[in-house]
């Protein structure tokens, strides 16, 4: 039995295909199906013809038959010779019903793929010896070939001459299963499979916008505190142009001396690389706003939302004003639409008079 099992392709390569039976084939047997299409290929290339995959029978989600024919088996369906919208002429007819098969089965008490069936007779004529390299089946280029392939044309060498190279190696032109039409296919292949220029593109602008954090607006944010110990934790965050929010840093300081806050404004423009903020947002704390305006001398300095609202509630009691505030504070308005509206609800509430509005 052994004898008959085929466990790997080496075990394919032994084979004398030229002494082989048609009772010999029938007793074979194959460890999974990759083997018994590899078989009927390499006996189809000793015999001048090519072969293809055809019918499955699946049995709960698996296949458990598998037929391989000769690439001239059955017909073409007719509904692709009269197609309405067919812009050019058909190819060719290459099918013309031959019966040439190898059918095989798994069979669960060996665990192997067992020949049910093969038939080898043939109703065209078959391609001359030499030709039979350059049936479909046979024709491709095997992982050694596009390795070696591509490490020539690494070093500069022609397509042309590459071929001539393997060529020579496999003892002649007649003796290479592929042409140069093929290698320049697999090169146009792997050239579509590397990311195009556009891609590349916007991959470059990713990681220089990842290196170049939005510094436009930057939130100062000192209310973090650690109970044990009392120390400001102090966070630098900002939001990016996907309004997504990005920490530039962090602190802790050990007081919120204006001299504390400079020293820190300092560090963190050094790993800013001297980029200044537009603007800087904080919860108004006095030394903060001294620091602000000498490290950053041209920033703007704004009040955070939160402290906006509580500044409004301490100094409004009237819920329709702060209702209609917050609206305004927090909605996206043009420079101009943000005046107007602005100008809207004071007037209409009649506070325009007071400071603190």
């Amino acid at each position: 039995m052994d004898q008959y099992r085929i466990k790997s392709w080496e075990d394919i390569g032994k084979i004398d295909f030229s002494g082989l039976s048609m009772k010999n084939i029938c007793q074979l047997h194959f460890v999974d199906l990759g083997l018994a299409f590899e078989f009927y290929n390499s006996y189809a290339k000793t015999r001048d013809f090519s072969v293809r995959k055809s019918r499955s029978r699946i049995v709960n989600e698996k296949v458990r038959e598998k037929a391989y024919v000769c690439s001239c088996e059955g017909y073409r369906l007719e509904k692709w010779n009269h197609m309405k919208n067919r812009v050019r002429e058909p190819k060719p007819e290459t099918r013309c019903g031959c019966m040439s098969k190898l059918h095989v089965f798994f069979d669960a008490v060996t665990e192997s793929w067992v020949v049910r069936d093969f038939c080898d007779e043939h109703n065209y004529e078959l391609v001359v010896p030499k030709l039979a390299r350059m049936l479909r089946s046979h024709k491709k280029m095997t992982e050694p070939d596009i390795s070696q392939m591509n490490h020539m044309k690494e070093v500069g060498i022609s397509i042309p001459n590459i071929f001539g190279s393997l060529a020579s190696q496999c003892g002649g032109y007649e003796n290479v299963n592929f042409s140069i039409k093929d290698m320049h296919n697999q090169v146009a292949k792997q050239r579509r499979q590397l990311p195009d220029d556009l891609t590349s593109a916007m991959a470059y602008l990713k990681t220089l916008a990842a290196r170049d954090q939005n510094l436009d607006v930057l939130a100062f944010d000192a209310t973090y505190k650690k109970n044990r110990y009392r120390l400001s934790v102090v966070i630098f965050s900002g939001v990016n142009h996907h309004n997504q929010i990005v920490v530039f840093g962090a602190a802790i300081v050990s007081n919120e001396r204006k001299s504390t806050y400079v020293w820190l404004l300092k560090q963190l423009l050094i790993a800013m690389k001297g980029k200044t903020p537009t603007s800087v947002i904080t919860d108004g704390h006095p030394s903060m706003a001294i620091a602000i305006q000498e490290v950053f001398l041209n920033a703007h300095h704004r009040l955070c939302a939160w402290h906006l609202m509580r500044n409004a509630t301490s100094n409004i009691h009237k819920p329709q004003i702060t209702k209609m505030f917050t609206k305004l504070m927090l909605g996206d308005y043009e420079l101009g639409v943000f005046e107007q509206k602005w100008e809207e609800m004071v007037g209409f509430f009649g506070v325009e008079d007071q400071e603190w509005m």
